[in-house]
């Protein structure tokens, strides 16, 4: 009795289970392309880049981060 209650209780748990597999997947597909859609707006709003990316990584091209946000 015990045993078929367990496999009853474990066939109730699958869907939930493979669910929940389905929901985190769709989640990550469909979070992934909007984080990089953000990404690649910030980056583009950011007129220095370029130039920094293009320095040799100095003192002085380092003191420009915290305008690259601005």
């Amino acid at each position: 009795m015990q045993s078929a209650l367990a496999d009853v209780a474990q066939a109730l748990m699958l869907p939930g289970t493979v669910g929940s597999v389905v929901d985190q997947v769709t989640g990550a597909l469909i979070g992934a392309p909007r984080e990089h859609r953000r990404t690649v707006r910030a980056l583009a709003g950011c007129a220095r880049l370029a130039d920094l990316l293009e320095a040799e990584p100095d003192l002085d091209a380092l003191s420009f981060y915290p305008h690259l946000l601005a």
